[in-house]
């Protein structure tokens, strides 16, 4: 161990943002107040005074952004749950007894071995001492936010306009004055704003949970997540945006209308509540009342009924209005919306062959030059190339907004890779499945040699500084996918004859 017997305000001076769950000590009550930092929380259901908040659940352990969680009463249970407090930078065990038996020594020991915990001292609180482990590989948040409770949503509203922000609070802003306890809020925002939001919510201890969504998504979004909604889409948002309640900024009437559609189909599916005729069943009671806010709102806007009556209808009328993601974003969301799945891809992969892949080639690889050497790789590795085609600089733009959800945004690399700049439509007659954790990894890739894309990224980004390397190069994920990436890029008739010709190789092949 690094530290025996240390004070714990040692640790506490180097990482400040601490929570003590299930608190029952008022020794270490007394301790905490004198030694951690002012905005420090203890969550006690027996102990009273400042900073002192009431323990509830087990889940409050996990929704924070403190650095230091300690447990203890009845909240050490969440040590065996690891998602609790991956967040953190250590979680800290009363050392007694208790903490050495065997089911949670256990527990201990598997997470040791998994090297996702290692142990980081014996620290001291007063005549009390802990344990402390170090999440050694902490885990983000992603789009989930914490601002301080003392804070309210009004005040976290105050600061966004004090600050100039380009946001927009996304729903509920009808509750904004009195805002539910525990009511996560969705806020839209800028990518460069999203980054410096987060910065000035990481300066303190926060517990009041926030979805904070950048137009792109990725790391504005706090990982390398897809964009909340079509990036053309949120900018529209965005610029449209109006004063609300307590001057927080909304969406337009119209934007509200569409926002919370989108929202109610592709985020929320069945959990929605609203009736389909897939067969699937609906959840009988939605969190929220989307089929009367929504009825409310086409009202107001002079939308026929008719358009909600489903979630079909619904999505027909999104569609017709532009406001239905692509293709290759609804395939995503499939995996965690069964409705999606049966109404956009039932019957895909009965439907379409392995072995159709587009090559997208973005700016990056334009300017490298590397155009010629990915093709060359592509047919070396067994890759038959159909077409090959140059996007005219003033079709890019509208390209990017069809694909990948709009989302072309660095990601985890350094540098951008630029729009959509070339496209090479190859057909793999010798396709294989995936298996074990690249299945996992990869769940819409209907051919494990797509990812040979990885390969051909660092070995062309290795000749380059590290600050200019760039995801320049991106692909379908499956023939269904290509087909959709053809027609966007394509008249319907030459890609039908693209399509046509993949189709004889492979009888051919066969």
């Amino acid at each position: 161990m690094t530290a025996r017997n240390r004070s714990l305000s040692k640790l506490l001076a180097e990482f400040p943002r601490f929570v003590a769950m299930g608190l029952t000590s008022a020794p270490v009550r007394d301790w905490l107040q004198k030694h951690a930092r002012a905005d420090h929380i203890i969550l006690s259901n027996t102990l009273a005074g400042a900073h002192i908040r009431r323990y509830d659940a087990l889940q409050q352990v996990r929704y924070n952004n403190a650095e230091i969680i300690m447990l203890a009463g009845a909240a050490t249970r969440a040590f065996y749950h690891y998602r609790y407090y991956a967040h953190a930078q250590f979680v800290l065990l009363p050392l007694d007894l208790n903490i050495l038996r065997l089911k949670s020594l256990g527990g201990w020991l598997r997470y040791v071995t998994r090297r996702k915990l290692k142990p980081a001292g014996i620290y001291r609180t007063g005549s009390t001492r802990w344990l402390a482990l170090k999440v050694t590989k902490p885990r983000s948040h992603a789009e989930r936010v914490y601002a301080p409770d003392t804070w309210r949503m009004s005040g976290l509203i105050q600061r966004l306009n004090k600050a100039g922000y380009a946001y927009a609070l996304l729903r509920w802003w009808e509750q904004l004055e009195h805002w539910p306890e525990g009511e996560d809020s969705d806020i839209l925002t800028t990518d460069h704003d999203s980054l410096a939001i987060r910065s000035m919510l990481e300066e303190h201890l926060g517990t009041l949970p926030i979805d904070l969504y950048s137009v792109s998504g990725g790391t504005a979004s706090g990982g390398d997540s897809m964009a909340y909604y079509p990036p053309h889409l949120a900018e529209g948002i965005l610029s449209r945006a109006e004063k609300g309640p307590l001057d927080c900024l909304i969406p337009s009437a119209e934007d509200a209308f569409f926002s919370l559609a989108y929202h109610a189909l592709y985020h929320k599916g069945l959990a929605s509540g609203l009736p389909t005729t897939t067969g699937l069943r609906p959840d009988p009671y939605p969190k929220h009342d989307f089929k009367g806010i929504l009825l409310e709102r086409a009202r107001r806007l002079h939308i026929p009924s008719q358009h909600l009556e489903t979630m079909e209808t619904l999505d027909a009328f999104l569609a017709e209005k532009e406001w239905q993601p692509p293709r290759d974003m609804l395939s995503r969301y499939s995996h965690r919306n069964s409705w999606v799945k049966k109404h956009f891809f039932s019957d895909q992969k009965s439907a379409f062959p392995p072995g159709l892949c587009v090559f997208i080639l973005r700016e990056a690889a334009e300017k490298w030059q590397a155009i010629d050497a990915i093709r060359q790789e592509l047919v070396k590795k067994g890759f038959h190339l159909l077409e090959e085609h140059v996007i005219p600089p003033e079709q890019r733009a509208a390209v990017s907004r069809h694909l990948r959800g709009g989302n072309w945004s660095p990601g985890p690399w350094p540098a951008a890779g630029g729009a959509p700049a070339h496209v090479l439509v190859m057909a793999d007659l010798s396709p294989k499945p995936l298996r074990g954790k690249q299945k996992k990894a990869s769940p819409n890739v209907d051919n494990a040699r797509i990812l040979y894309k990885n390969v051909l990224r660092d070995k062309i980004n290795a000749q380059h500084p590290a600050k200019q390397r760039a995801n320049f190069i991106h692909t379908s994920d499956n023939t269904g996918e290509a087909l959709d990436y053809m027609h966007t890029v394509f008249s319907e008739e030459h890609k039908n004859k693209l399509y046509g010709q993949f189709l004889k190789l492979r009888a051919h092949k066969e």
